[in-house]
């Protein structure tokens, strides 16, 4: 894309058979995205995803994250992210995850 705008469409699917256990599928899907701002020195981005299991243990995890990068100077960053999942099995759904992280770059 012209402005920098980045999309990024996943799509897998695994399977494991062994003789002694059940046959597990596990189904993925997440889009991701990502865009500059102020003269490429904040990059946003942001991702949903969907993983699907069936077999021996049947789950579905949804999730959302959310990024930022800033460009303080040539050589030092500032990042912020948050994410958050839920995992939804036959008992219910319950959220299973919740993380935000703040860090730094620095290139010497």
């Amino acid at each position: 894309y012209k402005n920098g705008m980045k999309l990024i469409l996943n799509i897998s699917s695994f399977t494991n058979n062994p003789v002694e256990q059940k046959k597990t599928i596990l189904n993925n899907v997440s889009i991701t995205g990502g865009y500059p701002l102020v003269s490429d020195k904040i990059h946003l981005s942001g991702t949903l995803s969907y993983l699907s299991s069936s077999g021996l243990t049947k789950f579905k995890n949804f999730g959302i994250s959310f990024g930022s990068s800033i460009k303080v100077s040539k050589v030092f960053r500032l990042n912020l992210s948050a994410s958050t999942r839920a995992r939804s099995t036959s008992d219910g759904t319950e959220m299973s995850n919740l993380a935000m992280k703040l860090s730094t770059n620095y290139i010497f």
